[in-house]
């Protein structure tokens, strides 16, 4: 296991409700590598439920809710 490896998985079980993808093969340029494999881990991330923050989220454009 690499030095990026360990970090990527510290961080991953240090930040709750976080998710964790690996992709077998890639480098650091997944994205062109493997286009239709990232563009289904963005969708699929995106179609779950939004999990609570601490903080509310501020949208741009928005005023801030006090």
């Amino acid at each position: 296991m690499s030095y990026e490896d360990m970090a990527a998985t510290a961080l991953y079980r240090a930040v709750p409700g976080s998710q964790l993808a690996v992709v077998p093969g890639a480098s650091h340029l997944v994205p062109l590598e493997k286009p239709a494999l990232v563009n289904r881990l963005i969708l699929d991330h995106l179609g779950q439920e939004a999990t609570e923050t601490m903080m509310p989220i501020r949208r741009v454009g928005r005023p801030a809710v006090p």
